[in-house]
């Protein structure tokens, strides 16, 4: 009985060392703070992804409106809303949101060219456009300068920041003979994270 009673307390004095053994171990890595540390330091990280979001006008949203124009001779006629008789102002905007975190690249494009419900049309080209990043009397200038529209999206305004808008002037030059009727097509805006290309 002796001979087993100091088998058990061998047993368990080892497995006590080994315990001492593996806590001294467990406790010396590089994560303890003991002794004369006073501080850890550890990494604490995000990723934060691209945000914008931009708005129409109301007034660009509806469409542009270029009225009624007269027919057999070569003219521009501008977009009714141009100048607005308040503030002399364009009333077509496009603004990007104040909690966007990315500037913003503008695009533009034309779905088609200006057809009428008769099966004529004229070209796209004939709608032009010009863009700033304010708005007044001269600003966005026009119509001499102005850019033609494009069927693909080409760059609009570059680097609207949050809070921020890029405003729009345009005009339609009315070939010589165009067939009389009810022309129109469709513009579409696109927004990119500046850099990133239309």
């Amino acid at each position: 009985m002796r001979g087993h009673r100091s088998i058990d307390i061998f047993l368990a004095l080892g497995a006590f060392i080994l315990f001492l053994a593996f806590l001294f171990f467990s406790l010396s890595s590089s994560n303890l703070v003991s002794g004369a540390s006073s501080s850890a330091s550890f990494v604490s990280k995000v990723n934060i992804e691209k945000y914008f979001s931009i708005a129409l006008s109301d007034n660009l949203s509806t469409g542009i409106d270029f009225g009624t124009a007269s027919g057999g001779t070569t003219l521009t006629v501008a977009a009714l809303l141009n100048n607005d008789t308040l503030t002399n102002g364009t009333d077509y905007f496009i603004s990007v949101s104040p909690d966007s975190n990315v500037p913003v690249d503008l695009c533009i494009k034309a779905n088609n060219h200006l057809l009428s419900t008769s099966g004529a049309f004229f070209g796209v080209g004939n709608e032009t456009w010009s863009s700033s990043n304010s708005s007044n009397d001269s600003a966005p200038s026009g119509p001499f300068g102005a850019i033609p529209l494009s069927l693909s999206y080409t760059p609009a305004l570059l680097y609207v920041s949050a809070n921020q808008s890029a405003y729009f002037r345009f005009w339609l030059d009315v070939p010589l003979n165009v067939v009389e009727g009810a022309y129109n097509n469709s513009l579409s805006f696109e927004g990119v994270s500046t850099g990133l290309g239309c």
